[in-house]
């Protein structure tokens, strides 16, 4: 299944570096940290704190792994390198396989939909409004009332998406069934008590994480504002010796 395509040919080149002056800039091809073999598929394992722009954006979206591919077949994983050594054994082979295995199915699901749906459906729309619009040229003697041709006209798309919306809906059910399916093999492969405590050491890590972030800001600012005071400090010092001179001149005098 196709996900996240800039990001799979983000991966796959080390981020831009300026070239030395008088050279050009040649893209250098990226090494992941590991690469498994599932099945008929690929992954590649990168970690995300490699690509700044990359980290930033995911982790803002609570995201600290993602999958990307761009054929349903070689995929690139993208992992906050704290986060993987917290819980790595969440994207191991026979992990990766279970959400391979859905990636999979949910490729099915929407292709299904597309070719025995959609187009069909969307064929028979089209000709149903050509028929329409030609209602008058080939009957002669039974000319469509204009109140009526307006009506269906305005009718038919409203039924179309309408039922494109339901028949979607249909399709979210069947890719949100999967992906119980594919929680459930994960669950049963680690037994309910190992599973449970790996996900309690990923939300434990994904808090920390958040807070860190938070923390950061607030010692920069608090380090500007210590650095303000030294300096406003320095100069109520300065002026404070200015004034006393002035003073002793003017006493001299």
């Amino acid at each position: 299944m196709k996900l996240n395509e800039r990001l799979y040919d983000e991966l796959g080149y080390l981020p831009y570096k300026e070239p030395e002056l008088g050279h050009d800039y040649v893209p250098v091809p990226s090494t992941p940290i590991e690469v498994q073999t599932v099945k008929k598929h690929q992954v590649e394992i990168y970690y995300m704190n490699d690509y700044k722009d990359v980290l930033e954006e995911f982790t803002r979206q609570n995201k600290f792994a993602v999958w990307s591919s761009k054929d349903g077949v070689n995929y690139r994983l993208a992992v906050e390198k704290d986060y993987y050594e917290q819980v790595k054994e969440l994207y191991s082979v026979k992990v990766n396989e279970s959400w391979l295995s859905f990636w999979d199915n949910c490729d099915v699901i929407q292709k299904n939909f597309s070719r025995r749906i959609v187009l069909p459906i969307t064929a028979l729309v089209i000709a149903v409004f050509l028929f329409l619009a030609n209602w008058n040229n080939m009957f002669k003697n039974a000319q469509m009332n204009a109140t009526v041709n307006l009506g269906l006209t305005i009718a038919i798309p409203v039924v179309y998406l309408v039922a494109m919306m339901i028949l979607r809906r249909n399709v979210i059910n069947k890719i949100t069934l999967e992906q119980q399916n594919a929680l459930n093999d994960i669950k049963a492969y680690f037994g309910e008590k190992k599973f449970d405590s790996l996900l309690k050491t990923q939300r434990t890590y994904i808090d920390s994480y958040f807070e860190k972030v938070i923390e950061e800001p607030v010692e920069k600012d608090l380090e500007k504002s210590e650095n303000k005071e030294e300096v406003l400090e320095a100069q109520e010092t300065e002026d404070s010796a200015i004034d006393k001179k002035e003073t002793d001149l003017k006493e001299e005098k």
